[in-house]
């Protein structure tokens, strides 16, 4: 995730989180996962979604 030199001056301790629930569990992190989700299907991925909480916007 790419932030402007303005967000990070203005919330330094924003850290974006990686939500793994619809990824194998060979993908790795210890986030629970959708019910059918096994441990090599759906086949892991670098694709993940992420989200950054920024107080106040």
């Amino acid at each position: 995730m790419i932030a402007s030199p303005a967000l990070a001056a203005r919330w330094p301790d924003a850290v974006p989180q990686a939500l793994r629930i619809g990824m194998s569990r060979d993908a790795g992190g210890t986030q629970p996962r959708l019910a059918d989700v096994g441990a090599a299907r759906p086949h892991a991925s670098d694709h993940a979604a992420l989200v950054l909480d920024l107080p106040g916007l």
